[in-house]
């Protein structure tokens, strides 16, 4: 077997257990693990609605670096690449006491809304409410007439930050669920694939790309994108970017936007930097307003070398939630 990439790892048998309670380590003034299972809550509790976010580890920062300060309260992860089981969630909600309810947060997969699903009818037993915000930004898995089957990427994040910001208002469940749902219905994510990451367990390519294509629109796990491009310039690759997110939200001088441009692990400052320069140029020749702007690694599987940018379209009410200060291991908003 050859091998792509070196992983500083002590073989693969327990491997996501020695990941989390390296985190838990590192951060054990505000972390503390589950016991018996894959899961991690804030020490902090608070009595309010609470945000339980949840998929399978190897899409880092997502979702482990997300539980903290107004974000998440708790994260539940699977195996790599993985979702957790019904069992797993279920568990995580126990621990945390959710007497207010729970609001559920991850990217529209059939594993985890199966899980998901399963999990709130248990809690539903026993007397637990619960809601699913099913997050689906990314306009390359489907097309417009079939957004409801789109799948959740870089997204994510700001889907839980404005939800945790609404649930540190006390807001009730009810009203905690209508604001993130409006945030998720209000981003536009768009990824780019120049070259695969690595499996940690194998150390070989998750998936191929052509040495000289880079791929618009091509899914984290090589799902097929919008189209294959020959090498090219960042302006050039960016504008096809930009125009097929702009072909939705259509921007212009009444809107304002936050803006995220994700590093999928294996790029350089140098050239996200490149990158932004000519996004920042496209969206301003529209006359939308930029809010803020996130740069960095947000969704990374492994060492892939590829972006994605992400649009949140704002209004009054999302903005005073997307303000709100957060502080966890993966993202900070001060």
């Amino acid at each position: 077997m050859e091998l792509y990439s070196k992983k500083m790892i002590n073989g693969t048998e327990h491997i996501e257990e020695e990941m989390i309670s390296g985190f838990v380590k590192a951060y054990n003034t505000c972390v503390e693990k589950v016991p018996s299972i894959n899961a991690v809550v804030t020490k902090k509790k608070s009595k309010r609605v609470k945000i339980v976010v949840s998929g399978g580890i190897g899409c880092e920062p997502l979702y482990l670096g997300y539980v903290g300060e107004n974000m998440a309260d708790g994260v539940c992860l699977g195996h790599i690449f993985a979702s957790p089981s019904a069992y797993s969630i279920y568990e995580t909600v126990k621990y945390m006491g959710c007497d207010d309810g729970v609001v559920f947060i991850y990217g529209n997969y059939s594993g985890d809304f199966l899980n998901h699903d399963m999990a709130s009818e248990l809690l539903r037993d026993d007397g637990i409410q619960s809601h699913s915000i099913i997050v689906k930004d990314d306009i390359a898995s489907e097309n417009i007439l079939n957004k409801d089957k789109r799948s959740g990427i870089a997204g994510i994040m700001w889907t839980i930050k404005i939800a945790a910001a609404a649930a540190n208002k006390g807001y009730s469940l009810e009203e905690v669920c209508r604001i993130a749902q409006k945030a998720a219905d209000n981003l536009y994510s768009l990824p780019v694939v120049l070259d695969a990451g690595t499996s940690p367990k194998t150390g070989e390519k998750l998936f191929e790309v052509k040495k000289d294509k880079i791929e618009i629109g091509m899914g984290f796990n090589g799902e097929p994108g919008i189209s294959s491009i020959d090498i090219s310039s960042a302006k050039n690759v960016m504008d096809i970017v930009f125009d097929h997110i702009n072909d939705e939200i259509v921007l212009d001088k009444n809107d304002e936007v936050c803006i995220l441009l994700n590093n999928a692990g294996n790029m350089t400052f140098l050239e996200m930097y490149i990158l932004y320069n000519r996004l920042f140029d496209r969206i301003q020749s529209t006359k939308a307003k930029i809010h803020d702007t996130d740069i960095g690694r947000y969704i990374c599987p492994q060492d892939m070398l590829g972006f994605s940018v992400t649009i949140l379209k704002l209004d009054d009410e999302l903005k005073q939630y997307y303000n709100m200060s957060a502080i966890t291991p993966g993202y900070k908003k001060i």
